[in-house]
């Protein structure tokens, strides 16, 4: 891999990094919406989303939303576990998306395609490239 790449992967997975960790922050802050709200309108595997708000799943939720986000923008940032910080993050971006999709249409804005899925190859990029 060239220098070029290798430094724009660099930037990328720092500014990704960065993203996450702001998406944390507000959630931890409470400023951007909750779990209950994400997951409590879904049409696709409503019956996996209606048992994660059920109430003894609530606590470990909102901490693994919340802390979870932190942590793997920190990581991300940092170049420390990339790759693990990399999985944790697909799979976060996989369980948004498929709570806010309602195909063809996600959320209120896109079409089949969100940020989701734009994080998602990101994160492919950073695993794929050993960034």
């Amino acid at each position: 891999m060239n220098r070029g790449t290798r430094n724009s992967i660099l930037l990328l997975r720092i500014f990704v990094g960065f993203l996450v960790l702001y998406l944390g922050l507000m959630k931890f802050l409470n400023l951007t919406s909750r779990a209950d709200f994400i997951f409590g309108n879904t049409r696709i595997f409503d019956s996996f989303y209606q048992w994660l708000l059920l109430p003894y799943n609530s606590l470990w939720l909102e901490f693994f939303d919340t802390w979870g986000l932190m942590i793997v923008g920190v990581l991300l940032v940092a170049g420390f576990f990339t790759r693990s910080a990399s999985y944790v993050g697909i799979s976060y971006m996989a369980l948004y998306y498929f709570a806010l999709l309602d195909f063809p249409i996600v959320g209120e804005f896109y079409y089949i395609i969100s940020d989701h899925v734009i994080y998602v190859i990101c994160f492919i990029l950073f695993i794929s490239s050993r960034a």
